[in-house]
């Protein structure tokens, strides 16, 4: 279960306010996708903070939500027992698991204890982008292309479900014990849900992350 004791904020972004929005996000975040060929694990992640800069990790593959907890019943001696099952853990585990292998070749940290950061407040920004649905295409056929070139590249809000507060819960679960110890060290979490306007259009989950080593200023809360 995510305790969120943070701000949670589901940016839906126009395309009339794109270019505001990536300057704001991609700019100020100053996220840096490789930093391989360090010395030691040690050196990439020191470089990394002193920089105050996201590590940032992308998942192929449509996002996936956290559902609702799903129960067992049954009877033991009179008495009516239930357990909780976690319908989605097969999938969490996978996603863990290329998590875990794309941020130790990116970043150089293959010999690296997991997870990350025991302790400490941690600053999250998830990305979400959700397959594009075939009307989208000429003919319904994802091979013709877009039937508005216009959209390719574009980052057109996805209001439709899965939900994206539980596209987060299913991020957190699944990448706790690797960035984090306890999801309870989330001090910061931003989830933006898109469609996937670029090739191959079929969805994709990209993760940037890092310690919070300074107290919130007013740009956290302006962007």
């Amino acid at each position: 279960m995510l305790h969120f004791a943070v701000e949670i904020r589901v940016i839906m972004i126009a395309t009339g306010t794109y270019n505001r929005f990536l300057k704001t996000t991609m700019e100020d975040m100053d996220v840096i996708e490789l930093s391989s060929g360090g010395d030691s694990y040690g050196t990439d992640i020191e470089e990394m903070e002193t920089a105050d800069r996201f590590f940032s990790i992308s998942i192929m593959g449509p996002p996936q939500p956290k559902p609702s907890p799903s129960f067992i019943s049954w009877m033991r001696n009179g008495t009516l027992m239930r357990r909780v099952v976690n319908t989605a853990a097969p999938q969490m585990l996978e996603f863990k698991q290329q998590f875990i292998q794309q941020l130790r070749s990116d970043y150089n940290l293959d010999k690296m204890p997991l997870p990350m950061y025991p302790r400490g407040p941690i600053n999250i920004d998830i990305w979400c982008y959700t397959k594009l649905p075939l009307t989208w295409f000429v003919a319904n056929d994802c091979e013709r292309g877009l039937r508005n070139p216009q959209m390719l590249n574009s980052h057109t809000p996805d209001k439709n479900t899965p939900d994206a507060d539980n596209l987060a819960k299913f991020v957190c679960d699944a990448i706790n014990g690797v960035v984090y110890a306890d999801d309870r060290q989330i001090a910061r979490i931003r989830i933006t849900k898109t469609f996937h306007t670029t090739p191959p259009f079929t969805g994709t989950t990209t993760i940037k992350f890092k310690r919070v080593l300074h107290s919130f200023g007013e740009r956290y809360y302006n962007n």
